[in-house]
Formats: structure tokens, C-alpha cells, sequence
């Protein structure tokens, strides 16, 4: 019998990467080997995740050789980050005022560098099949400027089209079948 193809999810104990883990613990027998990754392995989620038979390593965006790691046999990999974590994060929004930018453009630019380490660590995983990229969509696009969302007043900058900074290869400087598909095109 042939070894299960591993599901690396990132964000795993947060609400969206832990509903992925979440789905596919809850079948029986789960068609992946589930790998979660997350900065805070001792946590009550992580835990309870390895309980219920995930395994759970230790992963850093803002550390390329802990997702080098964490990515290793990789068949796919769900990624997801979160950018009003991040605004909510006090020491970013500190960092911020020192760089003198705007949270919400500090903030956005720290995100693609998270999404840039990443992505540059999947595109070394010789066993990657598949790589998910779940972001917002950028509405004020979408809709050809008819619809902005309130963020732009708040945080200073629309974090719904963050993901347009991030570093996207689409097969010009990865591996040749990566591709991008937007579901809201």
C-alpha cells in the first residue's frame, strides 16, 4: 500500500487552515496524511490536533528554512495568512510608525514578504503537486471601481487587494505547471 499523499496546511490553528485540518481529520479514513503548521506547537489547538492524529511542526513565516522544513514531502500545501492579525499585532503596528508608513501599507508589504518566503519555499518541494492560495479578492477591481471596501478608511490601505504584492511565479521563475486560477474572474 502506497503512502498517503501529505496535506500541509499553514494558519492550522486558525479559523480558515483549521477548518481545512478540521474537514479532513473528520474523515475516516482521511484520503491525506495531515501535516499543521503553526508558530505555537505546545498550544491547546495544536495539541488537540495531534490528538485527533494530525502531526503538528513548527513553522515561522519570517523563517524560510522552518517552512523548508515543515513543507518537506509535500503534496499539497494550503496557504492562508492573516493580515488583520497582523494589524492587530501591537509591535508591527510599533514598527510601523517607526518606518514611517501607514499600518495598513507596513502591514501589507510585511504579508507579501510572508507570502514571498512561502511560496519560494513550495517552489523547492520536488513532491508538490498542487499549491492553494487563499486570499480575498480585491473588489474595487473586481468591480471596476464600483465597490471599495471600508478598510480603506480604517487601516489606510485596502487589504483585500494585498495579495497583488505578494510574489505570484505563475510559472515564469517556478516550477513550469504552476499555474493561477481566480475563481472570481
Amino acid at each position: 500500500m502506497s503512502p498517503k499523499p501529505l496535506l500541509v496546511v499553514l494558519g492550522a490553528t486558525d479559523n480558515q487552515g483549521g477548518s481545512v485540518i478540521a474537514h479532513f481529520l473528520s474523515l475516516s479514513p482521511s484520503p491525506y496524511a495531515l501535516r499543521a503548521v503553526t508558530r505555537g506547537t505546545s498550544s491547546a489547538k495544536a495539541l488537540s490536533l495531534t490528538s485527533q492524529g494530525g502531526e503538528v511542526v513548527a513553522g515561522n513565516f519570517d523563517d524560510p528554512q522552518s517552512l523548508d522544513m515543515a513543507f518537506t514531502g509535500a503534496s499539497i500545501i494550503f496557504n492562508v495568512t492573516d493580515f488583520l492579525q497582523s494589524m492587530a499585532n501591537p509591535s508591527l503596528r510599533g514598527r510601523a510608525a517607526v518606518s514611517g508608513l501607514r499600518p495598513g501599507f507596513y502591514i501589507r508589504d510585511y504579508e507579501a514578504q510572508h507570502n514571498r518566503n512561502i511560496i519560494d519555499a513550495a517552489a523547492k518541494v520536488t513532491t508538490l503537486e498542487r499549491f492553494i492560495y487563499s486570499s480575498l479578492p480585491n473588489m474595487n477591481k473586481l468591480s471596476g471601481g464600483k465597490q471599495r471596501t471600508g478598510s480603506i478608511s480604517i487601516i489606510g490601505c485596502s487589504f483585500a487587494g494585498h495579495e497583488s504584492h505578494a510574489a505570484h511565479r505563475n510559472g515564469r521563475d517556478g516550477p513550469s505547471n504552476w499555474r493561477t486560477r481566480n475563481p472570481f474572474a
